[in-house]
């Protein structure tokens, strides 16, 4: 049980939170792994439902958008959330040419894989020395 003096010390940080705008945004965090012939990036997006998730590829940008709702009844009044919630966007600009007909994306427990092959102009290939 909080005491009087924690409950303030509490309260001030968590309005101190809102003034700053850490308390309640949603900025995932991702990998992007470059393999010889490909691109992956993986998102961690835990509690967001896969219809609230967008991926589209936007001249050579990928776009990776969406939003984490709250959980919470429209009736009820959270007292404390430690949860963040809200719209979210991530930009990824590959280094090298991708193959747009390629690109898969697959969501599963809260995490979401992309792939994005390399477009065989970036791919390395052995020249024959004659």
């Amino acid at each position: 049980m909080l005491n009087t003096i924690q409950l303030f010390k509490e309260m001030d940080r968590f309005f101190h939170q809102m003034d700053s705008g850490s308390a309640l945004d949603f900025s995932p965090s991702a990998v992007v792994n470059e393999e010889e012939d490909s691109y992956k990036i993986t998102v961690s997006l835990p509690g967001v439902k896969s219809e609230d998730i967008h991926v589209e590829l936007d001249k050579g940008v990928l776009v990776i958008s969406g939003e984490r709702k709250s959980d919470s009844a429209d009736s009820a009044r959270d007292i404390l959330t430690e949860r963040p919630v809200g719209i979210f966007e991530k930009r990824f600009k590959p280094a090298m040419p991708v193959n747009t007909e390629s690109i898969s994306a697959k969501y599963q427990d809260g995490i979401l894989e992309i792939k994005l092959d390399k477009a065989e102009e970036a791919k390395p290939r052995k020249i024959e020395v004659k």
